[in-house]
């Protein structure tokens, strides 16, 4: 069976994919995403990109948004990443700030960059790092 690219949120099982509607529009118009479309910031929303169990999510709040990956082996394990900023407004993370929420916070359009490069099978926008805490889920 051949993997089929899927996109929904925690409000809708089923979104348009590129290029009818882009990934920034349908990040800005989660339910939580308060300030990009004059609603009041709910807890959180979450969108995920799906390619067979292959997958790209973010969850946000407010203009917060934490983006995470995660890739299947054939063999049955995985490896889960989450995408942090290589440099923040303090400059890049030192081994005590490497969890610095300022490095793990992106934007709406960092966001999209991010599931645009997944979407057309990378590489990935310079300028983000990877940490892989798959360790966290075992």
């Amino acid at each position: 069976m051949r993997a089929t690219w899927n996109l929904k949120s925690d409000s809708s099982d089923k979104l348009t994919l590129p290029p009818h509607v882009s990934f920034l529009d349908t990040l800005r118009g989660l339910r939580s995403a308060g300030p990009y479309n004059n609603q009041p910031v709910n807890d959180y929303s979450f969108c995920i990109l799906e390619y067979g169990d292959d997958y790209i999510q973010c969850a946000v709040t407010g203009r917060d948004f934490d983006v995470e990956c995660r890739y299947w082996s054939r063999d049955g394990s995985y490896k889960h990443y989450v995408f942090h900023r290589l440099k923040g407004p303090d400059g890049p993370p030192s081994a005590d700030r490497l969890r610095s929420r300022e490095h793990y916070l992106l934007t709406a359009e960092e966001t999209a960059a991010l599931f645009n490069a997944y979407y057309a099978g990378g590489p990935w926008p310079p300028g983000f790092g990877m940490e892989d805490i798959t360790h966290t889920f075992k």
